[in-house]
């Protein structure tokens, strides 16, 4: 029920899913693999880290923060979305590595904290990448 999002600020937007799952695994590359590597190494995700998600029109959820981490649950779930993604081979080989030995009970269900907006969601966003800054 998670979905990229499209108008995340480190990829720029993109018109659908299959575009923001590539220029995600553009912008990261080798951390990508590596990302998934670690959730499965380490039983799982962070548990000092949520996802913040809106919900869409279609009860789904999209993932204002936490997009690195949606994009390698889903790559660990379901290697074959690969397919058709630019993705050197020896990231997908070790993508795929993983999800052999990826259990998702390991990160099901998956922690979230739903906002009713961009606008509340921008306020921990902000305070998340740029906060100690200030």
């Amino acid at each position: 029920q998670l979905k990229l999002d499209l108008l995340n600020p480190r990829i720029g937007k993109v018109d659908d899913q299959h575009a923001a799952m590539q220029a995600m695994s553009d912008e990261q590359g080798v951390k990508l693999a590596n990302l998934a590597e670690s959730i499965v190494d380490e039983g799982g995700l962070n548990p000092m880290d949520v996802f913040l998600v809106l919900k869409d029109e279609d009860d789904r959820f999209i993932v204002l923060e936490g997009n690195r981490r949606t994009l390698a649950l889903k790559l660990l779930v379901n290697p074959a979305a690969m397919t058709g993604l630019t993705i050197s081979s020896a990231i997908q080989k070790r993508v795929e590595a993983a999800s052999r030995r990826f259990d998702k009970g390991t990160v099901e269900p998956v922690r979230c904290f739903e906002v009713a907006d961009r606008a509340t969601a921008a306020t921990w966003i902000d305070q998340r990448h740029r906060g100690e800054d200030e």
